[in-house]
């Protein structure tokens, strides 16, 4: 199940290259927008993903991950 801890550890780590992360929000994205049942976990969720999507596509972000 998708949490909004699963989203941190994903953000966090050093691993996951930033473009799969970056996949991996999107695809979440997709699947929730997709969901039948809706409540507020879905709408809270939905917030996280599309804050990390604009964190990682921020041409801030691009630079720092160029430079480590």
């Amino acid at each position: 199940m998708l949490t909004d801890t699963l989203v941190n550890r994903l953000l966090a780590s050093r691993l996951v290259p930033r473009e799969a992360k970056l996949a991996a929000i999107e695809s979440w994205r997709r699947e929730l927008a997709s969901a039948c049942w809706r409540g507020p976990l879905h709408a809270r969720l939905e917030r996280r993903l599309a804050e990390a999507s604009r964190l990682l596509t921020s041409p801030r972000h691009a630079a720092e991950a160029l430079t480590s």
